[in-house]
């Protein structure tokens, strides 16, 4: 799914892209750290159909993702599942938030070709770890397209 920036403050922040599963962590960290993530993502969430982000609340994700990174509060947990290589994920939760990372597993059922189980995973303190670098850098380039994308739409 890309972002495409409304009104960049260069050509460096125009766009930025970011898979699935790279959605799926950047809306859990953000939902940890934005106090109105729930209103900030209401209609962009899981979705990639050209809804649009303000300036001012793309400004306030990417505030709060780097002040989260700069305080060291943002931790990754190893989840344990066999469909992945290696045979786990990463989860990042921020410290001081009660929100579950919400798995989603997809099958087919009958009168529905597409059925969400849908299962929490709560942070384990003792299972937390630092962030390696590359997914710092990664989640401060994310953050500082956010600061300067002059709000974006989401494809």
């Amino acid at each position: 799914m890309d972002c495409i920036a409304l009104n960049p403050t260069s050509d460096e922040y125009g766009g930025f892209q970011l898979n699935c599963s790279g959605w799926t962590y950047m809306g859990h960290l953000i939902s940890q750290c934005v106090s109105n993530a729930s209103q900030v993502t209401k209609d962009w969430a899981g979705t990639n159909d050209g809804q649009e982000v303000s300036e001012k609340d793309a400004r306030a994700m990417g505030e709060a993702l780097l002040k989260a990174l700069k305080e060291g509060r943002i931790k990754e947990m190893r989840v344990k599942d066999k469909r992945y290589t290696g045979g786990y994920f990463s989860v990042a939760f921020v410290e001081g938030s009660a929100i579950p990372f919400l798995q989603y597993d997809f099958e087919e059922t009958e009168g529905s070709p597409y059925a969400a189980k849908v299962t929490p995973i709560f942070p384990v303190p003792n299972d937390l770890r630092p962030l390696q670098e590359g997914t710092k850098k990664w989640i401060e380039s994310f953050a500082m397209f956010l600061l300067n994308c002059g709000g974006f739409a989401q494809w």
